[in-house]
């Protein structure tokens, strides 16, 4: 009474997903196209809005730069694996269990070779039961991310430096921006002084000066807020320089000075739409 319909033209070709860490293998699920339902179609990268202003008179514009904060939105759906299964209440019901009603945002992976090292994190805002001869075999959800991007998959980097040390931190992010990793500096007894400079980024070091070097200590960095914070509630911020480290897309050349570890870790945006 349905068929499976597959080909290039989807935007998911997987069989299967995992979201908050539970594949929908554990209630029967698989993605598919029934009837007139369907993944959303494709696109490759995010919608860029232009900002500027025009003035009479004047034929270039102002312009200010580009914006595409706007999250990325698509539609999923998936059905039983079997034809002869319904979903009554029950399943229905430990669907949206599943699915819907987290306060936090979720990583979603489509388990699909070209997206083995991208997840997205998001939130299913809604779900649309699928009937076919009044029978409830398949659902629609609504995927939005929490901004435009997918991410990579994390990784860490390990830098250790007995003085000075270089290290090439490859980025491969698709993304034309600045990325902020988040650090952990491990500071022997001694060291007073640390600076991290990326030759692809010239002109800026993020350096910590004047510390305290009686004790070891470990220094977090957060690159999404760019929070400061020593393991020993020491106030850091009048030692700091301010210049937080950034990574370009590709090849960074990094140069640590200090005494120290200094231990990346990176969870880097993928435009690589939905």
């Amino acid at each position: 009474f349905y068929t499976l319909e597959r080909g290039c033209y989807m935007a998911f070709w997987a069989r299967s997903i995992i979201y908050n860490g539970i594949p929908s293998e554990t209630f029967g699920l698989m993605l598919y196209d029934i009837e007139n339902y369907s993944q959303s179609e494709g696109t490759l990268g995010t919608k860029i809005s232009i900002v500027e202003d025009r003035i009479r008179r004047r034929n270039p514009p102002i312009h200010y730069g580009i914006t595409n904060n706007d999250p990325l939105t698509f539609k999923l759906v998936m059905g039983v694996t079997d034809q002869e299964i319904r979903l009554d209440r029950y399943d229905l019901a430990a669907i949206a269990g599943w699915l819907t009603g987290h306060s936090e945002y979720k990583w979603l992976h489509i388990c699909q070779p070209d997206l083995e090292l991208v997840r997205y994190r998001c939130l299913i805002t809604e779900l649309r039961q699928i009937e076919i001869g009044m029978l409830p075999v398949a659902f629609e959800a609504t995927v939005v991310c929490d901004g435009p991007y997918a991410y990579h998959l994390p990784w860490q980097h390990s830098i250790i430096s007995s003085g000075q040390a270089e290290y090439l931190c490859h980025n491969p992010s698709n993304v034309n921006e600045y990325y902020f990793p988040s650090m952990v500096i491990e500071c022997p007894a001694g060291t007073t002084d640390i600076s991290i400079a990326n030759a692809a980024d010239p002109g800026r070091s993020f350096a910590l000066a004047g510390l305290s070097g009686t004790a070891p200590r470990s220094i977090a960095v957060d690159g999404e807020t760019l929070a400061v914070q020593a393991t020993d509630g020491t106030d850091l911020y009048e030692n700091c320089s301010f210049e937080f480290l950034r990574l370009v897309r590709g090849d960074n050349p990094l140069t640590v000075n200090g005494v120290c570890t200094v231990t990346l870790k990176c969870e880097v945006p993928m435009n690589i739409g939905y």
